[in-house]
């Protein structure tokens, strides 16, 4: 019958829109002279073992009084530079 998708149709639409939004959220962009990270807390900070000049700050949650922002972002901070790389 034309007109009616079948369920292996429908499971080829989800599959496809999960590859697209997963090669999406893989996407990696490197911001050079960045602003520093939003207010948050509960994120991990560090110093790189191969530069220790560099912090490494990863992640963390803001709660602005009715929801909860989860960040998955990496920035690193160089003390003598004085400046954010995201």
């Amino acid at each position: 019958m034309l007109g009616i998708l079948s369920i292996e149709d429908d499971i080829d639409a989800i599959l496809m829109s999960i590859q697209k939004e997963e090669v999406k959220n893989k996407e990696v962009i490197v911001e050079e002279n960045a602003t520093g990270p939003s207010p948050r807390s509960n994120c991990s900070m560090t110093i790189n073992p191969l530069k220790v000049t560099e912090l490494i700050f990863y992640g963390g949650e803001f709660y602005n009084g009715n929801k909860t922002f989860v960040f998955g972002d990496l920035y690193r901070y160089d003390v003598h530079k004085q400046d954010w790389i995201c």
